[in-house]
């Protein structure tokens, strides 16, 4: 049975590869709900880099199994709990697709991974069960009032968690945002309501999770932590798109914090993806659900065209006969300017925008698009993050993506209305060289990585003395609430905390040391003081440090077995990017239909097995999307001479290579050769052949 327009309704959006700092606006609240079923899926498994397991926390005092020992609710009481929330506090009827089966996975205290399409409400997968916990708790008596724990919801993206919060905050649900931006007075108010068990949805970045004091706090919150909702779970993954290396430390997080369960949530995530999160998380195959990324009202055009300027006129005809609101996405900032200047300048009005604005400029911009005073939007792709505007009708790509999970996010945002919504992709060859630099760049030579390893491993090392000073500002609560305690460690506070004009300074490792106490205990009740509002709590002196897990390589044999290995592991990143890019123009050139093709790149099919979506390029015109012929570039001997006249730099190929291609970095700005004639000046070859050519020149072997 297919899937028809009506079953996809306006939700979270999926926001990868940005900076937060790039993320300063609003996301409305989410919307999206799914229909129940009973099916859920489990993508195949490729050979994958393991990810320690997190352990499956023990449930302790919360069980509503079958065979719980008392207060005994069984599993149609919990849905119908459920689907009361749903429609009391989010407006909702019933669920769609797989929704509640995930929820009813969570509500019987196992962990679940959520893998739906950009748009198709995930977030109310853990806001129901989070808010659920409180009235399950008062009908199994098994809790106290104000002791039914804390929901806490691990995001990259702090536009999307504020936004989220006061969503919530409006139906009516204690939610808060811990996060950089608040002020001292909002964060005690948030830890009185921790300590008073008040909130039910706390939301906060990953990289929080290496705050000892968050850590420690967390511990001992009232009634403990229930869940934790790990958004964007696919940045935990080597083999995504989009690996965020602090998103490893959330499996060690759940395990420090003895979380009762844990839901992923992500909307991309390839079969490999899918094994890495299951493996961090202890999700069995049951705990995976998993709905079609087919979307039935969107048509998913590509035209190729032999040159840029040729995209021009196909862009004012698409827009004239496609009224609507409507996102174009460029590569980079200086493309979205121009573009929307010559899109003004020819009667389509049109703003830009892209991160390297003003706050308030992105703000007015983004209100204007929201409230259709603005129809057309040039971005990059730091726009429509947190967009939920129901009736976008077109999306287009001035640009190929880098990759297709970009792609599907970004057509997801069109149509989430349900009417017929339309995604053009105009393709050149003249645009891969951009994406093609971008993933070339992050590699750098091996000589240059050889050195940065012998600079390394030639010094010494030093052992730096573990420990940091924690200072703050002591109000009149502090001595009467120390000297009350008459605790070991609130006398060792009073006896070594040292005063200067306006703060106190302590090293709680130090003071541990010579008193005879464990460290965290210190921190602990600074912690506790410093949330009760007794002290104004930082910490000063705070250094990066790496252990030294093996004996560090001394000889230049060792030295270059270290640097092969690595550099061979950058060269297949290099690959992977660069990969990622041709399975975007093959989605679009292949003699296939592009839905089917999305599908299946996800590890799925089309709805009832479907062969053909009916509606995409290749399905209406019966016929691949054929880019112009090129002829094969010949390496161009002069502009290899020229590059080489341009320097006297003959031990590193790359380098040279990258110049010519036109690749930045700081080496090639420091000397310069940025402003040289001969940078990009082969930006039309094939990157390899003239790195060949280098390599002939510096006298280097094939790597």
């Amino acid at each position: 049975m297919g899937i028809s327009d009506e079953d996809f309704d306006s939700g979270d959006a999926l926001f990868d590869d940005i900076d937060e700092d790039d993320l300063i606006f609003d996301a409305l609240e989410e919307a999206g709900v799914m229909n129940p079923t009973k099916k859920h899926s489990r993508g195949k498994e490729n050979d994958v880099q393991d990810l320690a397991p997190a352990k499956k926390a023990r449930r302790g005092s919360f069980s509503l199994t079958e065979n719980s020992s008392k207060g005994r609710l069984g599993e149609t009481q919990r849905i119908q709990l459920a689907r009361k929330l749903l429609a009391d506090k989010f407006g909702y009827k019933e669920f769609r697709h797989e929704q509640e089966a995930a929820i009813a996975r969570l509500l019987d205290g196992e962990n679940a991974l959520v893998v739906f399409p950009t748009g198709a409400g995930k977030s109310l997968c853990y806001q129901i069960p989070a808010i659920a916990f409180t009235e399950l708790d008062r009908q199994t008596k098994e809790r106290q009032a104000n002791d039914s724990g804390i929901t806490i919801v691990v995001s990259p993206l702090i536009a999307l968690m504020k936004d989220q919060v006061d969503a919530l905050k409006r139906r009516g649900i204690a939610a808060e945002c811990m996060d950089s931006t608040k002020t001292w007075d909002e964060i005690q108010k948030i830890n009185k309501d921790l300590r008073e068990g008040q909130l039910r949805l706390l939301y906060c970045a990953p990289e929080r999770l290496n705050n000892e004091g968050f850590v420690e706090t967390m511990k001992r919150v009232k009634g403990g932590v229930r869940m934790i909702g790990v958004d964007e779970a696919h940045c935990i993954s080597e083999w995504g798109h989009s690996f965020r290396p602090d998103y490893l430390k959330v499996a060690r997080f759940v395990q420090e914090i003895k979380a009762e369960r844990v839901i992923c949530l992500t909307a991309t995530a390839t079969p490999p993806v899918v094994k890495d999160i299951c493996q961090a998380f202890d999700i069995s195959d049951q705990g995976v659900f998993r709905t079609s990324v087919y979307r039935p009202n969107l048509r998913l055009e590509a035209e190729a065209v032999k040159v840029k300027d040729d995209k021009y006129e196909l862009l004012f005809k698409f827009l004239k006969t496609h009224p609507g609101s409507t996102l174009i996405y460029t590569t980079l900032q200086k493309q979205a300017e121009e573009l929307a200047a010559h899109l003004t300048k020819q009667g389509v009005p049109a703003a830009h925008f892209h991160a390297g604005m003003k706050v308030d400029e992105k703000r007015l911009i983004q209100d204007d698009f929201m409230s259709s005073k603005i129809q057309t939007v040039v971005a990059t792709i730091a726009f429509g993050m947190g967009i939920d505007k129901s009736d976008i009708r077109n999306i287009i790509h001035w640009d190929i993506p880098s990759t297709v999970e970009e792609y599907c996010q970004q057509v997801g945002r069109a149509g989430r209305d349900g009417k017929p919504s339309y995604c053009m992709l105009y393709l050149c060859r003249e645009d891969f060289w951009i994406k093609e630099n971008f993933a070339r760049g992050d590699l750098p030579s091996r000589n240059s990585l050889r050195n940065l390893l012998k600079e390394i491993f030639d010094g010494d090392v030093v052992k730096l003395p573990l420990g940091e000073t924690f200072k703050f500002e002591a109000n009149g609560q502090y001595y009467p609430r120390l000297k009350s305690m008459n605790t070991p460690e609130s006398k060792a506070i009073l006896k070594h905390a040292k005063k200067a004009k306006k703060f106190h300074s302590i090293d709680p490792t130090k003071v541990a040391k010579e008193e005879g106490l464990r460290r965290n205990e210190i921190i602990n009740l600074l912690n506790d003081l410093n949330n009760s509002g007794a002290i104004v709590l930082t910490v000063g002196g705070v250094e990066q440090k790496y252990k030294v897990m093996d004996k560090l390589p001394k000889t230049d044999t060792a030295i270059d077995d270290l640097t092969d290995k690595l550099y061979d592991d950058l060269k297949r990143r290099e690959k992977q990017a660069l990969d990622r890019l041709k399975d975007v123009i093959d989605l679009v050139t292949a003699p296939k239909c592009f839905g089917l093709s999305i599908a299946q790149h996800f590890g799925m099919d089309l709805p009832g097995n479907k062969k053909k979506c009916g509606h995409c390029t290749f399905c209406l015109k019966g016929a691949a999307v054929k880019l112009p012929p090129s002829s094969p570039k010949q390496v161009d001997r002069a502009a290899i001479n020229k590059v080489l006249i341009s320097t006297d730099i003959r031990d590193d190929a790359r380098f040279l290579a990258r110049i010519a291609f036109g690749i930045k970095s700081p080496r090639v700005g420091k000397l310069k050769l940025d402003r040289s004639p001969v940078f990009m000046s082969m930006a039309d070859h094939d990157f390899d052949a003239i790195l060949k050519e280098f390599k002939k020149a510096c006298h280097e072997k094939d790597e």
